[in-house]
């Protein structure tokens, strides 16, 4: 599939000032592509890793606005990831990627404080609509 989906072209934001931090964690390249290209052309500072342990390490040197984590990685996978997040910074929000329904993982979801939940396939409007609904989220704890 090409990252220029349909959906994307009136979507992307050009006059996105602020510069958050998005960190992408799933073992898929074309997913990972996808979500670091949208959010990059968003204005965002975009950093990737292919599992749990190594998302968790970029962590631990930095913080991030955002996180999009998949399910399923080699190693430690999004819902043990997620805890881990929620360990270090309560209030980052995490996006879980899912690739089936989410009637099969709901117990699942509860139990690794997940924020938001997307469906592959991913669409560009959906990751930005995602990404400009946590940080005006983030603008407006701050401000209160």
């Amino acid at each position: 599939m090409n990252l220029q989906d349909n959906d994307e072209s009136d979507m992307i934001c050009e006059s996105q000032n602020q510069k958050g931090s998005v960190l992408v964690a799933d073992g898929d390249n074309h997913i990972s592509n996808k979500l670091s290209a949208v959010t990059d052309r968003m204005g965002y500072d975009v950093a990737v890793s292919n599992n749990g342990e190594e998302a968790l390490d970029l962590l631990l040197k930095r913080s991030f606005d955002i996180v999009f984590t998949a399910l399923k990685m080699p190693g430690m996978g999004g819902l043990n990831l997620s805890l881990q997040i929620k360990a270090i910074s309560l209030n980052t929000p995490v996006v879980l990627i899912l690739d089936e329904h989410l009637e099969n993982i709901m117990n699942r979801i509860k139990a690794g404080r997940i924020d938001c939940v997307m469906l592959k396939p991913l669409r560009s409007r959906e990751i930005q609509k995602t990404v400009q609904y946590f940080f005006n989220c983030l603008c407006f704890r701050i401000i209160v």
